[in-house]
């Protein structure tokens, strides 16, 4: 019997996922090994692990996207409830009824349930949007810091550097 390369896919993960020791890895010998033996180049085997990292890393930030998307919608929640609690309870407290209050609990409540449907709906073009991003904000902050460090150990140095000219200095 042969198998096509789905099959083939398919079984071999059955055939891992049933293995008795699931806390034994493989390493990059032996996954080259078994590619070689399923007639894959190392050229693929290498473009293959390579685009493997690369959804890894993906799937990282999107993950802390999430958590920092979900962090604030609840931050914006616990506002929206603080103040709308505060204020229902001036107008229960000057006209014994909800009165005006009603209006900004409806409105900003539309705003807040919009905001959820956005922060929960990971498959859109706005989500892909925002998390563009906020990438490209991750990426300005990261070489931000390491241009900051650098100005910093180069400050240093130029200190050391003038502090010993002055010591030296008939």
């Amino acid at each position: 019997m042969e198998y096509d390369q789905i099959a083939s896919q398919q079984i071999l993960q059955l055939a891992l996922a049933k293995r008795s020791d699931r806390s034994q890895k493989l390493s990059l010998q032996q996954l080259q090994e078994i590619a070689a033996d399923l007639g894959v180049s190392e050229a693929e085997f290498f473009q293959a692990a390579q685009e493997w990292q690369n959804h890894q890393q993906l799937d990282q930030q999107q993950l802390k996207f999430n958590q920092y998307q979900k962090r604030k919608f609840f931050d914006y929640l616990i506002k929206y409830a603080l103040v709308n609690g505060a204020l229902v309870a001036i107008d229960l407290l000057t006209a014994r009824r909800i009165s005006w209050s009603a209006y900004v609990l409806v409105f900003w409540g539309l705003g807040l349930g919009l905001r959820a449907w956005a922060t929960f709906q990971t498959h859109s073009d706005s989500y892909a949007r925002e998390f563009s991003q906020w990438q490209e904000q991750q990426r300005r902050q990261q070489l931000t810091s390491e241009i900051s460090a650098q100005i910093t150990d180069t400050a240093i140095i130029a200190a050391t550097k003038f502090k010993t000219w002055l010591k030296n200095r008939p």
